[in-house]
């Protein structure tokens, strides 16, 4: 009974995750109606300027008994009482993004990346700084848990704020990483010294910052977690026998690890992760 309760939390958990993704591809699939909510409920402390705006004919006394103070609204007895007035609101708002203040404000996540397909259980490579304590948990134990605010996170992995917690992280697939993942000046890697080869199913998005295709997973749901990191001595990309702790294979080029581990892994999965 001990094993079959193991096997059903753990299904219910995998039901859980995959669910984290879908709910992330329908948010980036959101249509104009859609979208124009999502603004009007994320920036309530500009309905003021929209009730007093030239193109718009409703008096700010009509909704006087809405407004909470400190520039904000009551927005969720507003769509109750005035429904088509948050779609409105919410259109207007993205004609007038210059008025929000983006130093101070979190930008929706859709306005920063667009949706390009599913990722089903491929082999990812994540970069940090901290892949070994990543490959020793076997867990990416942080990510960012606020869809809003996917746009605007790096891919470093921390303990900090809004990334605490299990989230969603960021990676390459391996077909993308040697164009989008070095670091533009100099050699190196953009997001870390090393890297973290892996599985998991995720969402492939182009980022309008830097127009890169970045898989977005869900933590929890990466498995066969694979350190690979330079040596200090020769200076060579390696991929340990986690068994013995030596290198299973290594070369100069991190291109010719990950290839080989991609071919070889069925071969070797009894010392690797």
């Amino acid at each position: 009974m001990g094993q079959l309760k193991q096997f059903l939390e753990s299904e219910l958990m995998l039901e859980y995750y995959v669910s984290e993704v879908s709910y992330l591809k329908s948010y980036l699939n959101m249509n104009n109606e859609e979208k124009h909510k999502d603004l009007a409920f994320r920036f309530p402390q500009y309905f003021g300027k929209f009730l007093e705006s030239d193109d718009d004919d409703e008096d700010v006394g009509d909704f006087s008994d809405y407004y909470q103070g400190d520039g904000y609204w009551d927005m969720v007895s507003i769509e109750i009482d005035h429904p088509e007035m948050i779609g409105t609101y919410g259109k207007w708002l993205e004609g007038n993004l210059s008025l929000i203040d983006s130093d101070n404000d979190t930008w929706p996540s859709w306005m920063h990346m667009m949706y390009m397909d599913d990722v089903k259980n491929q082999w990812l490579i994540h970069f940090s700084d901290k892949a070994e304590e990543i490959v020793d948990d076997q867990s990416f134990k942080y990510g960012t848990d606020t869809l809003e605010e996917l746009g605007l996170t790096t891919w470093r992995t921390t303990g900090e704020g809004s990334k605490a917690h299990p989230g969603y992280n960021f990676a390459y697939r391996l077909e993308d990483y040697e164009k989008y993942g070095s670091a533009r000046r100099g050699s190196g890697w953009k997001y870390g010294k090393e890297a973290v080869l892996f599985r998991a199913s995720g969402v492939l998005v182009s980022h309008s910052g830097d127009e890169e295709p970045q898989v977005i997973f869900y933590g929890p749901t990466a498995q066969h977690m694979n350190r690979v990191y330079q040596d200090g001595d020769t200076g060579k990309w390696q991929i340990d026998n986690i068994k013995s702790g030596a290198a299973l294979y290594s070369h100069e080029k991190l291109s010719n690890v990950v290839d080989w581990f991609e071919k070889n892994y069925d071969q070797y999965r009894g010392v690797l992760h």
